[in-house]
């Protein structure tokens, strides 16, 4: 393998003096400083595809602005007490139950599939959970900690502004209110609006609750930069633990399979920088149980960080198959598969995990479903610290 190619591969995004890398090192202890107090599911999903699950009453939950500021002005007390006030709806897309609150405007996400409970259990657990839950986060306002986050794109700032004084009537917070990116350069970004409050601008990425690694990308940019400026001494404690968990990678050990003829080839167009194209012909049929086409081995790791593994893929037009990236024997945090119907071009995909104790080696690999015969190309590897790939952007 060329000192170009693994250049490429192992190119850790490196910090500069003085700079951060928490995104890199821990995305997971970044984000549990954050809670979001709605609108919609997408922050609390970014937390879950950085490996954590955090309890917070609005993290799946819609809860339009003039219902978060009746909440705010009730101090909760428009949530029931009792299961009668919790209206169960269906969701026949995600086979799951949702709930409704008539007397607040809101509903989320219960996390029960339908047929799972009884109607009746359901509401009872969903009553005792939404209580502790309001005691939680009124502690949390009364003594805060965490930086709560709006994600709130249609708002002026002068409302804004407004939610921010009621929360304030608890106790002095933080918050950092989402807002939508006028241009494209503008994601990532952020603005001090005044003391405690901080502006992020994002794109529209909130039309896909589970959005691709570019979108969770940006919601860790917006999340180190207003950790920098809201609670900078618990950043630069997190810049001392990300410096604890970064491995010294070594080159990677190459393995082909027997399950496919894989050489380089230059039948497709190239990346920009990436001359190094790889065609994967399958000898023989692949089904998940046997389907591993490419992997590497890499040394060096820590016990408990994040890892992503991503490369960019070339379907040919006709492909019928399946083709991901996988760390055998370990579960995804979460995983960006190929899309099959995109043929004729590349497109990325990635997984990332959180790797277990016993060892410091794995061997991250391309898997693929389909036919013999079946063809398809790879190039652009990369092995990154974190949930998302490097140079998402």
């Amino acid at each position: 393998m060329s000192e170009y190619f693994n250049s490429l591969l192992f190119a850790p995004p490196q910090i500069a003096p003085g700079g951060s890398a928490i995104k890199v090192r821990c995305p997971d202890r970044l984000m549990e400083c954050f809670e979001s107090l709605g609108d919609g599911c997408e922050f609390g999903n970014a937390q879950r595809f950085c490996g954590i699950e955090p309890l917070g009453l609005l993290r799946f939950a819609s809860l339009p602005y003039p219902a978060f500021i009746k909440l705010l002005d009730s101090r909760f007390s428009l949530l029931p007490t009792g299961p009668a006030g919790f209206r169960l709806l269906p969701h026949r897309q995600d086979r799951e139950w949702w709930v409704a609150i008539d007397g607040c405007g809101m509903y989320y996400h219960t996390g029960q599939r339908i047929g799972a409970a009884g109607e009746r259990n359901l509401r009872q657990n969903e009553a005792i959970k939404i209580q502790f839950l309001k005691r939680k986060l009124l502690e949390e306002l009364a003594e805060p900690g965490v930086i709560f986050v709006r994600r709130d794109p249609e708002r002026s700032p002068d409302e804004i502004r407004h939610a921010y004084r009621q929360l304030n009537e608890y106790g002095r917070q933080a918050l950092l209110w989402i807002s939508r990116a006028a241009a494209p350069e503008m994601e990532g970004e952020i603005e001090v609006l005044e003391p405690g409050l901080v502006r992020g601008f994002i794109g529209d990425t909130g039309q896909n609750a589970a959005p691709r690694p570019a979108a969770l990308a940006v919601w860790l940019t917006l999340a180190e930069k207003t950790l920098d400026v809201l609670k900078p001494s618990v950043a630069a404690a997190l810049r001392d633990m990300a410096s604890l968990r970064t491995a010294a990678l070594n080159d990677p050990v190459w393995r082909k399979s027997e399950l496919a003829v894989t050489l380089t080839s230059n039948a497709v167009p190239a990346l920009p920088r990436h001359h190094h194209i790889w065609k994967h012909t399958l000898r023989v049929d692949t089904d998940w149980d046997r389907c591993e086409v490419l992997s590497f081995g890499v040394s060096g790791l820590v016990p408990e960080a994040l890892y992503t593994v991503s490369a960019h893929v070339w379907l040919p037009a006709g492909f019928e198959g399946e083709a991901c990236l996988v760390f055998p024997g370990v579960n995804a945090v979460k995983d960006w598969p190929a899309e099959p119907s995109n043929t004729g071009c590349w497109q990325r995909m990635a997984t990332s995990i959180r790797l277990p104790d016993g060892g410091d080696l794995h061997f991250p690999s391309l898997c693929v479903k389909g036919a013999k015969g079946a063809q398809l190309y790879s190039t652009a590897w990369r092995f990154d610290h974190g949930a998302v790939p490097g140079d998402c952007f």
